[in-house]
């Protein structure tokens, strides 16, 4: 870490809790995002699939992917526990 202002104030345990909170808050936009879809999926609602028709389909399907992939799954592999790091490091390999 950096010398600054903060230089005894700020240590690891509280780097390590603004980790959790990043990681409380990846966990729970996905929450909320993945809710509000099967919402409307299930419910089968076409005035609000206007919204996700061209979301998914087209050359926004890779935006949309790409933003599953980087505001979701990297930050949630990126940011579990220090006890779960060991099976991220071997969960690439399981999956071939």
């Amino acid at each position: 870490m950096r010398k600054g202002l903060l230089v005894g104030f700020v240590d690891d345990n509280h780097l390590h809790d603004l980790g959790k909170f990043l990681f409380a808050f990846t966990v729970f936009w996905a929450y909320i995002a993945y809710s509000q879809y099967m919402l409307i999926w299930y419910a089968n609602l076409p005035e609000e699939t206007v919204f996700y028709m061209p979301r998914v389909t087209g050359s926004w399907m890779y935006v949309t992917a790409a933003l599953l992939l980087f505001k979701f799954i990297v930050p949630f592999l990126a940011l579990l526990p220090a006890g779960q790091s060991a099976i991220t490091r071997t969960w690439p390999l399981s999956v071939f």
